[in-house]
């Protein structure tokens, strides 16, 4: 059953809500619409690692991986408030780190990528 726990406000339940559809959404984007994502306006923002001087282009799998961490925190807030996931804190962090690991890894070939057409 889903119970209502008081672990969070109301605010911080529909930032949850909307990270999460906000996820999903550009995961299938990226899985789907790839190519147009990367013509549109709004694909310049989304599609870079960094910001400013530093930044680089993010592949299909550096933006696959920001997709999927923006679905995770969003889900990790959802159940914090409804407890509909009956995982303990311990699988819910090796989740994190997993999925951390796999983002920085997408940012390090993405890097390694640009750095390679650039010289």
């Amino acid at each position: 059953m889903i119970e209502k726990t008081p672990l969070i406000s109301r605010e911080t339940l529909i930032i949850g809500m909307v990270l999460f559809l906000v996820g999903l959404v550009y995961l299938a984007l990226v899985i789907w619409r790839f190519q147009w994502l990367k013509r549109s306006p709004l694909g310049g923002l989304l599609l870079r690692w960094g910001k400013g001087g530093w930044s680089f282009p993010a592949t299909r799998l550096g933006a696959f991986a920001g997709g999927l961490f923006a679905a995770f925190v969003g889900c990790w807030i959802l159940n914090a408030h409804f407890t509909f996931l009956a995982v303990s804190e311990a699988a819910g962090k090796v989740a994190l780190v997993a999925i951390l690991t796999f983002l920085f890894g997408a940012m390090i070939h993405d890097f390694i990528r640009h750095w390679c057409r650039k010289r």
